[in-house]
């Protein structure tokens, strides 16, 4: 069905993994009030397991007709993919979910580059059908004659652009199985790989001459440091050589620290405090040093607001840069302290081992959840780089480092 400029396609829901599946609310917000750009604009009405989509396409073409046939040429199907797949790992950053159904030649719209569909629902739960019949059929829309049906996913897009833009069979044997996988990370990095290795057949050098370069460069870094080492004696030995300056030499003396009086209106009362308990207070203030070379280290965010976002900043937040951080309502026994009733005085911890983060409830009584799922007491998990974290009634974003 057409109206104007937008169209309105009709989607079955499944009823198989929940009775009644409501919208995330976070991802809902984020769709409605802090889109990215390269979401596809929808409206969504749920009537029972009836999801209407109203799409709005102006100034925008599906990728059944962007491209005539004559410019339908392997390079430019591989540049088309690639649009995708970066999309999509930049929506899955913003940890909106795309759905394999949305991912099909009538349902991918391009202006300058792809904008993919996303809802706030769990992945796998829509399906393609028309409302008036109970069995989904697949791909019957009531808005667009789609002559491939059925052909949604990485896998089929890859082989739908495969076969109208002629791309290589060696190309799709190397991309295939990250599609199987779901990859975008590892699709972005083969796709932008392959075009920067042609671009640069041209301008690579001869293995003798890349060494040579090579330990040209090497011996010229090593005389730089060599230079720079020497330099730096000099100007340590000028700085004893100031520093020792003999007796009978006419300079202004001040006095020493303990003969000046403390100045009240610049110390404070914690500058006061410091100066009659400065042993406490250098006791309390010693901090260990991070350990940068070690190669499994690695930092984290747990933040109130979404990744990116203002919220982010402005809102509650902390870095995740010791072995096991804790977080609850008490303040003098956890490090991330969360200030809510139905949160336990020492709710729960995450805990740094190799380079991975793991999740364990300290028998809570409001319990955790991970991803929306409730979490057992005292066991570990194991935290992806990316997820939402609940403390009773308070949700936080995790991020890691990778």
């Amino acid at each position: 069905m057409e109206r104007g400029n937008r169209k309105i396609w009709y989607f079955l829901l499944n009823h198989f993994a929940t009775d009644l599946p409501a919208a995330d609310p976070e991802q809902e917000n984020k769709i409605l009030r802090y889109p990215p750009a390269e979401l596809l604009r929808s409206n969504w009405y749920l009537n029972r397991n009836v999801l209407t989509v109203q799409i709005d396409d102006r100034n925008l073409k599906t990728l059944l007709e962007l491209d005539p046939e004559k410019m339908r040429k392997s390079d430019l199907g591989l540049e088309r993919f690639l649009s995708v797949v970066r999309n999509c790992e930049r929506l899955e950053e913003e940890l909106l979910s795309v759905d394999e159904m949305f991912l099909h030649p009538a349902l991918i719209h391009f202006s300058a580059s792809a904008k993919i569909l996303t809802l706030p629902f769990p992945p796998g739960m829509i399906t393609a059908g028309t409302p008036h019949n109970g069995l989904a059929q697949p791909w019957i829309f009531a808005s667009a004659d789609t002559q491939d049906p059925g052909k949604s996913g990485l896998s089929c897009l890859l082989d739908w652009l495969a076969e109208h833009y002629s791309i290589d069979h060696k190309a799709i044997r190397e991309l295939m199985p990250l599609c199987q996988e779901g990859d975008y990370q590892r699709l972005r990095l083969t796709l932008s790989g392959s075009k920067e290795t042609n671009r640069s057949k041209a301008l690579d050098l001869s293995p003798a001459e890349s060494r040579s370069e090579a330990s040209q460069h090497c011996g010229s870094s090593k005389n730089k440091q060599l230079q720079l080492s020497q330099e730096q004696a000099n100007t340590d030995k000028r700085r004893k050589k100031t520093m020792n300056i003999p007796a009978n030499t006419k300079k202004i003396e001040k006095s020493p620290p303990e003969v000046q009086a403390p100045d009240k209106k610049r110390g404070g009362l914690f500058g006061g405090l410091r100066s009659r308990y400065a042993r406490d207070f250098q006791q309390s203030e010693k901090t260990a040093d991070l350990v940068l070379e070690d190669p499994f280290f690695r930092m984290a965010c747990l933040s109130e607001g979404l990744p990116g976002s203002k919220e982010e900043k402005l809102g509650h937040r902390a870095f995740i840069l010791i072995d096991e951080f804790l977080i609850g309502r008490d303040s003098d026994l956890v490090d991330f302290w969360i200030d809510s009733q139905n949160v336990s005085r020492q709710h729960a911890r995450i805990t740094r081992r190799q380079g991975s983060f793991f999740l364990e409830d300290l028998g809570s009584r409001n319990s955790t959840l991970l991803d929306g799922k409730k979490v057992n007491k005292h066991k570990e998990y194991l935290l992806p780089d990316k997820c939402r974290l609940t403390f009773a009634d308070k949700a936080y974003y995790f991020e890691a480092n990778s």
